[in-house]
């Protein structure tokens, strides 16, 4: 079966949702468990792409990361969950003079550090999955994409990281994936998070619009949620294998605001 169609300038067309759901549901009845959830070793998950302009984009990003970041996952932590969560940006020496000649392109366009410097994360991923797995505390934050799945105008990607739990290599819960999709019912075009302790405590994270990716639409709190997907990419398809973190594909429907709320029903873990 040919699952994308070429268009006459030779680009692949964008994921709608019928594509999507003809991808990823079986033809049997759904169940309040597979009407969501996408296992990790579905064989169509490798037919997700970006288009040619956001993978453009994340190949330029990558290059920024190699120069004005110790390491990618310095960048992600501090984009992803920054202050609230207890991340600061430190500037210190740079390693090697690897990247350093690719600083200048970057300047008047993007934060970059001093000369022969660049960011890092304070704590580290690593300190912060230390210290969270050693206290049963988990954080996760709930954002956009900052780099899309190639999918149809309408169609929401979001993504659901997490660092802790109770060990460092936990995936992410049904509870946890219920809150970001109920969160998503209601939430605005802002990244949310929130920081859960063991004894069940819960600390919302408030919208915070300054780190609401630019090139991400804007997200109508009027609109509810008519369908959703989500899933795990199995490790080779994983770009940040060190982090956990789970992509979510949301549809809205004006018409689902005249009907009963959207009850997200409580997914397997993923």
């Amino acid at each position: 079966m040919q699952f994308c169609t070429a268009t006459n300038t030779n680009e692949i067309n964008p994921f709608t949702w019928p594509r999507l759901v003809e991808l990823f549901r079986d033809s049997d009845p759904p169940t309040l468990q597979n009407v969501h959830y996408i296992p990790s070793d579905h064989p169509n998950l490798a037919l997700f792409r970006r288009s040619a302009a956001a993978q453009k984009a994340y190949e330029r990003h990558k290059i920024y990361l190699k120069s004005c970041w110790e390491s990618a996952y310095d960048y992600l932590v501090l984009s992803i969950f920054g202050e609230w969560f207890g991340f600061e940006r430190v500037i210190v020496s740079r390693n090697a003079s690897e990247g350093s000649e690719l600083v200048n392109q970057f300047e008047g366009r993007c934060d970059i550090p001093p000369n022969g410097c660049v960011y890092r994360a304070s704590p580290s991923l690593t300190q912060a999955s230390r210290y969270t797995t050693d206290n049963q505390i988990t954080y996760l934050s709930l954002v956009p994409n900052n780099f899309p799945y190639d999918v149809d105008e309408g169609i929401e990607h979001w993504c659901l990281w997490k660092i802790g739990g109770s060990s460092s290599t936990e995936s992410i819960s049904m509870e946890e994936m219920a809150w970001a999709l109920r969160e998503l019912q209601c939430i605005s075009e802002n990244s949310r998070g929130c920081i859960i302790h063991r004894d069940g405590r819960t600390f919302d994270k408030p919208d915070d619009a300054s780190r609401t990716p630019a090139n991400v639409g804007q997200v109508r709190k009027s609109a509810a949620i008519s369908d959703a997907i989500y899933w795990v990419n199995p490790p080779h398809l994983q770009s940040m294998p060190e982090i956990c973190h789970a992509h979510i594909l949301v549809l809205r429907s004006e018409e689902m605001c005249h009907r009963d709320e959207y009850s997200a029903p409580c997914p397997p873990p993923v």
